[in-house]
């Protein structure tokens, strides 16, 4: 497994926050906007700055097979660069044969999150301005 990095998005020492970003490294992707937006996970990669395609991952190229596999919801996710995120989608990127990685990881890290048992409260419930809401997981696994 391959985490998705802590800070991306943010440069705390800056006071950079942009509307895609992650905390740490749980693979929660925080989308936090004044007014409703419709983000793509091609957004949040291009935030993170890896290219992503319908055979692509930064290096990792190739579809199918021992090679790359996405998912959401546990479906089949033939563009994810124009896939539209939604709160508590669970996205899984996987590398090599398919077999191989969930397709659909544990979203209990997620629902703490959520009910703000846990790291960050993303909760739409909020007395903050800004509108919040989580996703979980982006994974990816090299073989």
């Amino acid at each position: 497994m391959l985490p998705v990095a802590a800070l991306i998005g943010l440069e705390p020492s800056k006071g950079i926050e942009t509307s895609l970003h992650t905390h740490d490294s749980t693979g929660i992707i925080h989308m936090e906007t004044v007014h409703p937006f419709r983000f793509t996970l091609g957004d949040f990669f291009k935030v993170w700055g890896v290219k992503l395609g319908p055979e692509q991952v930064g290096g990792l190229t190739g579809l199918g097979g021992d090679k790359l596999h996405f998912y959401v919801n546990g479906h089949t996710l033939t563009d994810p660069a124009a896939y539209v995120m939604h709160n508590g989608d669970n996205i899984s990127i996987g590398f090599g044969e398919d077999a191989s990685f969930p397709h659909s990881p544990g979203t209990q890290l997620l629902r703490e999150v959520e009910a703000g048992k846990a790291g960050l409260n993303c909760s739409a419930t909020t007395t903050s301005k800004k509108a919040k809401s989580c996703m979980l997981k982006t994974r990816a696994k090299k073989k």
